[in-house]
Parts: C-alpha cells; sequence; structure tokens
C-alpha cells in the first residue's frame, strides 16, 4: 500500500505546472546511461538529427499550401474558413450583417454558379470580398456591395452572354465637411448597412421587359454610399476627410475587377458603364480608366443618364465640384485629356458635365434634360436670395420664367457642340430627373418640326449596343414646353 501522504504529494506535483520535477530515480539514470549516443562509431551525424527536422518542414509546408488551395478552391472553405485568410492591416470586418460570411460575396469562388440559378426578376446583393478590398468602402467603413442579375435565357438570348451593363445609383454628393456630417444623417446614401438581400428594378436594368435593349446582358446595379461621384479615394485617418470615408472610384474599381474576375468577362465582350444623377457623373468620370482592369479589345460604352452640370448661377457648381475634387481626392478621375485641357486651379471643370464630356476618350450615349428636375430645382432655390424683395408677382413670375427658358437654350446649345462621332444625344424638353430607370426610357419621346421621326431613349441605348453612334435628338422648343419635345408615344 502507498502511503497516503506520497500519494497526496504525487497529485500536487501533477496537477501544479509550476512545481519542479522530482529528481531521477536510480533506474532512470541507469536506463539515460544506457541509451547509445546519437553519434554512430564512425562519427558520422545520424540521419535522426537535422535531416529529419528539414524533411518534417518541408512536408508542413506543402500540407499548409495544399490548405490554401482547398480554401481558394472550395466554395464552403472559403466563406466558412475566412478568418483563416490574412487580415487587413487595419483587421476590418464588415459589419453589415451579424456575420457577414453568410452572405452572396466575391470571397466565395462558386458566386457565379449560385447566382446563375436566380432567374426570378430580380437582382441580388453581392458584398465586395473585404480581405481582397479592404479599402472599397461606404461613408461609414461599412464594405461596398452591388446587386447582380445574370442574363435572361428568355426566346432570342444569346448563347454566350457577351454584354456587361453595370449603372451606378444617383444621389447627389457633400462638398464639405459640414455637409457630409448632415449627409450621414441618411443611412442609405452613407452605408451599407440594412440593404436588402434582392430588389427588382426597371428600364434598362429590367430582367423581364422585353422593351430593354439589354434584356439579354449580365447586370450589375452597384450602390452609392460614397457621397462622392464615385470620384473619391481617401481614407478616414486623413484629417481633410472629417473622419469619413470616400472611395467612390475604389468601389467602382473593385466592381469592374470583379467582372473579369468572378462574373467571365473576357476579351472581345462589351462593358456598357452607366448610371443615373450622380451615378451617371460618376461613369462619366471613371469610364475612361475602366480598360486598365479589363482584358484586351473589351468595348467600353458610357450611358449617361443626366450627368450635364451646367456651370450657371446661382448655384455654385464650381464651388462644389472644386470641394469634391479636394476632400475626397478625386484628382485620380479628371481624365488626362481633361487634365491637360485646364491648369490646375481650374481641375474642378473635369467633374463637371458641361466641360467634362468634351474630353471623354471612350463613345457614349448622354441624355439631359432641358429643364432638369434637380438643376432647377438647385438653382430657383439659390434664386430667392434675387428674387426675396420682388413683391409683384406677376413679375416675379416673368423672371423665373426668363430664367428657365435661360436655363434650357444653355443646354440645348452646349449639347450641340458634343461631336456627333464621340456619341449620341437625347434631349427632351421634360422637367424630369433621370429617364431610363423606369418606362421613360421607350415612353418619353422627341419629335421635332418639319420631322416624321419620333426617337426615344431606348432606340438610342439600342444603336449603342449594335456600336452604332451620330444621333442628335435635341427637342427644338424656343417657346418652352408647347412642341413635342415630351410627350408619350399612344
Amino acid at each position: 500500500a502507498v502511503p497516503a501522504k506520497e500519494t497526496e504529494k504525487a497529485q500536487q506535483q501533477t496537477k501544479s505546472p509550476s512545481s519542479k520535477p522530482a529528481p531521477p530515480t536510480k533506474n532512470e539514470e541507469k536506463s539515460k546511461a544506457e541509451k547509445p549516443d546519437q553519434k554512430s562509431t564512425s562519427g558520422v551525424t545520424d540521419p535522426v538529427g537535422k535531416t529529419e527536422k528539414a524533411t518534417v518542414g518541408k512536408d508542413r509546408k506543402a500540407a499548409v499550401v495544399k490548405e490554401e488551395k482547398k480554401a481558394e478552391a472550395d466554395s464552403e472553405d472559403a466563406i466558412e474558413k475566412a478568418e483563416e485568410l490574412p487580415k487587413p492591416a487595419n483587421g476590418y470586418i464588415n459589419p453589415n450583417t451579424k456575420n457577414w460570411k453568410r452572405d452572396m460575396t466575391t470571397a466565395d469562388p462558386k458566386l457565379f454558379d449560385k447566382l446563375s440559378e436566380k432567374r426570378d426578376g430580380k437582382l441580388y446583393r453581392v458584398m465586395l470580398d473585404p480581405f481582397r478590398y479592404p479599402t472599397a468602402r461606404c461613408n461609414d467603413g461599412t464594405q461596398g456591395l452591388f446587386y447582380y442579375a445574370p442574363p435572361t435565357k428568355a426566346e432570342g438570348a444569346p448563347s454566350k452572354p457577351d454584354h456587361y451593363i453595370v449603372m451606378l445609383e444617383g444621389g447627389g454628393w457633400c462638398s464639405d465637411i459640414n455637409g457630409c456630417k448632415n449627409r450621414m444623417r441618411n443611412q442609405k446614401m452613407t452605408s451599407s448597412k440594412g440593404d436588402g438581400s434582392s430588389r427588382g428594378m426597371g428600364g434598362c436594368m429590367s430582367t423581364t421587359d422585353k422593351r430593354n435593349p439589354f434584356l439579354h446582358a449580365h447586370k450589375v446595379y452597384l450602390r452609392y454610399c460614397s457621397s462622392d461621384g464615385f470620384s473619391g479615394n481617401r481614407d478616414a485617418s486623413d484629417p481633410i476627410s472629417g473622419g469619413l470615408h470616400f472611395r467612390g472610384n475604389v468601389i467602382t474599381a473593385a466592381v469592374i475587377k470583379e467582372l473579369v474576375r468572378t462574373f467571365g468577362l473576357v476579351s472581345g465582350d462589351s462593358l456598357f458603364l452607366g448610371g443615373f444623377s450622380a451615378g451617371a457623373r460618376g461613369a462619366m468620370f471613371n469610364m475612361d480608366y475602366a480598360p486598365q482592369y479589363l482584358p484586351p479589345n473589351v468595348r467600353v460604352v458610357g450611358l449617361l443618364d443626366s450627368p450635364f452640370w451646367l456651370d450657371i448661377q446661382p448655384f455654385s457648381l464650381p464651388k462644389s465640384c472644386a470641394g469634391v475634387l479636394k476632400m475626397a481626392n478625386a484628382t485620380g478621375v479628371v481624365g488626362e485629356k481633361c487634365r491637360s485641357a485646364f491648369p490646375k486651379e481650374e481641375q474642378w471643370k473635369c467633374l463637371l458635365g458641361q466641360y467634362r464630356m468634351h474630353h471623354l476618350e471612350h463613345k457614349y450615349v448622354i441624355a439631359a434634360a432641358q429643364y432638369d428636375g434637380f438643376q432647377m430645382g438647385v438653382n430657383n432655390g439659390g434664386m430667392k436670395n434675387l428674387w426675396k424683395n420682388l413683391d409683384d408677382k406677376v413679375k416675379l413670375e416673368v423672371e423665373k420664367k426668363a430664367y428657365r427658358e435661360a436655363f434650357a437654350k444653355q443646354t440645348r446649345d452646349e449639347l450641340r457642340t458634343l461631336p456627333l462621332e464621340a456619341g449620341s444625344v437625347f434631349s427632351t424638353t421634360c422637367g424630369n430627373h433621370v429617364t431610363s430607370s423606369g418606362g421613360g426610357l421607350w415612353e418619353i419621346y422627341i419629335q421635332n418640326e418639319n420631322t416624321t421621326k419620333a426617337w426615344n431613349l431606348q432606340e438610342l441605348f439600342g444603336m449603342a449596343r449594335d456600336d452604332k453612334f451620330g444621333v442628335s435628338v435635341i427637342a427644338d422648343c424656343p417657346a418652352g414646353r408647347e412642341c413635342k419635345g415630351c410627350w408619350k408615344k399612344k
């Protein structure tokens, strides 16, 4: 029988990691002395030494490489084991959901196969992989995202769809820190939090309407959450940023890269990069830079719906553009042709449609209403200061009408200076802002005097799809809106 004291002592030595090991017994010392030395009698080192360690090291490295390849090839491993991938330097993880890895994400190697099965008329949310694109962030730091729908398999669809249409969401911008912090109150404009898993769309993004010229194309709708017109590249850590991220240009570039990496865009395909309002200006800024992310021989075309800001008082668009250029660090999208056309102190003109449209290197279709609802709204708002002492209501209306007609005339005159070989133009006498996001694409017509043909934007988009340009459809209504410059064909 073992004495109780010896048993207790042994248990204490086992439990306590800091306890000193018991001295070897005589039998252990004898056994150690009888073991052969690791050198043989000839004095040559035994293979159990350094050679064995090197072999084990190689095996371990091979195992690591095998595991990494497996993670890339296996969809489930790539998602569920994302925490094993290299982290961004700032350790950022997207907070959109409780578990972002369950979202549709570009980290999933089988993403395209999964999305190709979804043909229910909707576009589905896809998060940009925060490990591959750690700086593709919204103002609040959440990760950029887009919505995608595969080409339709309806009758007449090509066996291998080679058209990709990417439309950038609109929503204005902010040009100084105070304005941007006020804008942060609107989560939809500054964050990707709360975005639904899918959405339905109309017009040129419709997945079901046969009137859509791009019905058979891959469709991407890029959410706008950077407040910079998709132009910026500045981190929140920069003092000039006011603690906000301005990464619109980075997000746009990431999505174009994913068309190649994930969605099958190859040499010989066509990319139609467009947008609505601020999104159209973003496409105008980015379209000439797109080829650097694409394979050779990819046709790039701009579909620009309402980007045509005018340099007209009282709304200070020059000041606004200059503010975004500096605050968001938008110098990377001013375009080489435009940069060389203006001195440094006038580089802001490269963010204003009236000037930038003359320096685009790729063909386009531009839609610009002569009584554009956005610009008329902001300019009429600014005119209140000029009209506040005008008590005569009749004279006030006369002044307002004169201003509207001057604005419409300048729009017509500026659009007519765009060279026909550069693209096509569609300008109604409507008071709307954005036409192609809904039924206006095929419902709103222009028919000038002494002409029998009525045009809609749908036809110009279809021509651009087929690489046909050079059509300028500008409603000529010197007396105002009383003409067929904005009508719906029955």
